[in-house]
């Protein structure tokens, strides 16, 4: 019974929600840029004279100022606001539930149901409130989940997350790095030497900065710097990079505008901008402002990923790998981790990219992305790795748990292939090529895997007319087909190698009446003349055929040579 009960007054504060900004709105407990506004001065003595008393305002002020920023100190406030106005309506309900275990009402869905009601009549006086301001509700449930978010584009971060003097310290470091240069040295002859190339220790600096305090603080002033001191190395390729690293990241910036109109001038007037000068001013003027960072980063890598300029290209495995580490959790990580491991294959290092297709595994094992990662890896230790058991192992665990999947259709085939090629185990073979051959009826390689079934009964297993139901199985799932044709010359070459000549016959014969027009036909034709005349030693039959050859075949190689050894034989004959 007590479970029911705490089960009831969750169901209470649930709903109670919805009359919850009423009470804020108009006694001012608390405010959420966005989501409420302050009470006025009167609307104030009036909840102090009626009440809660000037004691309990002041405890209000207090939590106020310690719920600005801190949600679970804000839900918490919510929850004291309700019980002290609530407390009649909430032991009235109690009251009432009471009423019903008394009864013995064991049924929890009739329990339930009541509560309901109980909870409508309760509250039907609220009603009116609730649908006056349900906007207002929404509002605040909004900025209660998005809090950190929102603080975080408008730039007002309430509660620091970061060491706020060390920051100072690194962004004071970093203005000085930008505007270091290269020093000249004095060299024993009292003439003045170049200086060292600080550019590269000066960019390396800067990244640490980024690296501490991404997403916060001043980055977006850091990011302008690196900016700066690539346009000032002329090193285009990493200033392109850069400037659209900035206006992807940092929209609401209030150096965004200087960005997008004065440092991106450089797209116009570099010469080695000129081939994608149209494209990249044509991007700058359509960057989406996305809401949270995280899909920004998302964006900037699929940028990356397909980007134009393979001098800039050339970043993406790098910001892949860096939105990996900071966002491992993220809704998009499965697919950027997917993009790292194929970007990894096409640079040829395998073996990164089989670690990143088990990262993927590890931190994202219920994304769609998991089959192809699972695929991947079965195809790399099949493949490149010569692992032929755990690919196996990898083919069926995909199999498992994506069994309708297209992807889990071809694991088929690749575990035949092993079992057949590698380990010899024909009839697992067989067993998968069959798999995949039912499942896969519209692709070429179904025919393909029929036949080397067909060859592994015949050769290996030894069941020859089990083979040659294989090879008529193509004809009939494939009529009239390059497969149906060879797969039926195939089956006569089998029983003619089996000494079998009056099957082999008919499979040829076969050939010729069913797809008279085919390649393949007149070759049965030629195997057939060749069987009577030197297996069986039928010259009747062998005539015969040659005429055949002669009447249908005219103008051909065949015809020629089957005229040639007719004269012969009547000849002889």
């Amino acid at each position: 019974m007590r479970n029911y009960m705490y089960k009831f007054i969750g169901y209470v504060l649930i709903i109670s929600l919805f009359v919850i900004v009423p009470i804020i709105n108009t006694y001012g407990f608390f405010q959420i840029e966005g989501a409420s506004h302050p009470a006025s001065k009167g609307e104030v003595d009036s909840m102090v004279d009626t009440i809660m008393g000037k004691q309990e305002l002041e405890l209000q002020k207090s939590v106020e100022d310690q719920a600005i920023g801190d949600i679970v100190a804000l839900r918490q406030f919510i929850i004291d606001s309700l019980q002290m106005n609530f407390d009649d309506k909430l032991q009235e309900i109690i009251d009432s539930v009471r009423t019903f275990y008394e009864n013995k009402i064991e049924d929890e869905k009739a329990l339930k149901e009541a509560v309901i009601d109980s909870l409508t009549k309760a509250f039907q006086e609220s009603d009116s409130i609730k649908v006056m301001y349900s906007e207002h509700v929404e509002a605040l449930l909004d900025s209660i989940m998005n809090l950190n978010t929102e603080l975080r584009s408008t730039s007002k971060v309430l509660v620091s997350e970061y060491d706020t003097n060390l920051e100072e310290k690194h962004f004071d470091y970093s203005k000085m790095l930008k505007m270091e240069e290269s020093k000249a040295k004095k060299s024993i002859w009292k003439l003045r030497e170049s200086g060292e190339d600080i550019y590269p220790f000066q960019i390396k600096e800067l990244k640490k900065y980024l690296e501490t305090f991404f997403p916060e603080a001043r980055c977006d002033s850091i990011q302008d710097f690196l900016t700066q001191l690539y346009i000032r190395k002329e090193d285009w390729s990493s200033a392109e990079f850069s400037i659209l690293k900035f206006l992807y990241f940092y929209p609401n910036s209030l150096l965004y505008e200087e960005v997008k109109n004065i440092r991106s001038g450089i797209f116009r007037t570099e010469k080695s901008y000129r081939k994608d000068s149209d494209y990249l001013m044509s991007l700058v003027g359509t960057i989406p402002a996305y809401p949270n960072v995280d899909v920004r980063y998302f964006k900037f890598v699929e940028l990356l990923r397909e980007f134009p300029n393979p001098m800039v290209r050339k970043y993406f495995i790098g910001e892949a790998k860096r939105f990996l580490q900071i966002y491992p959790f993220s809704p998009q990580a499965s697919q950027v981790n997917l993009w790292v491991g194929e970007a990894l294959l096409k640079k040829e290092q395998p073996q990164r990219a089989f670690i990143y297709y088990k990262r993927l595994m590890t931190f994202c094992p219920e994304s769609d992305e998991m089959r192809i990662a699972l695929y991947r890896i079965g195809i790399i230790q099949e493949e490149i790795f010569a692992e032929y058991k755990y690919a196996i192992e990898s083919f069926y665990s995909l199999i498992e748990k994506f069994p309708e999947d297209t992807l889990a259709l071809s694991a088929h085939y690749h575990i035949a292939k092993i079992a057949d090629l590698y380990l010899k185990n024909w009839e697992k073979a067989v067993k998968e090529y069959q798999i995949f051959a039912d499942s896969c009826s519209e692709s070429e390689k179904s025919i393909s895997a029929l036949m080397r079934k067909a060859t592994i009964l015949a050769s290996e297993m030894n069941l020859v007319e089990a083979a040659v139901t294989t090879y008529k199985s193509i004809d009939e799932r494939y009529p009239d087909t390059p497969g149906a044709y060879k797969s039926i010359i195939s089956s006569g070459d089998l029983y003619s190698g089996h000494k079998q000549y009056e099957a082999a016959i008919a499979q040829y014969r076969s050939l010729f009446e069913k797809y008279p027009e085919s390649d393949q036909a007149l070759e049965g034709l030629d195997k057939i003349v060749k069987i009577y005349s030197e297996k069986i030693k039928d010259v009747d039959k062998t005539i015969e055929t040659l005429n055949l050859i002669i009447a249908n075949f005219p103008d051909t190689k065949s015809e020629a040579k089957a005229i040639k050894q007719l004269k012969k034989l009547e000849k002889k004959k």
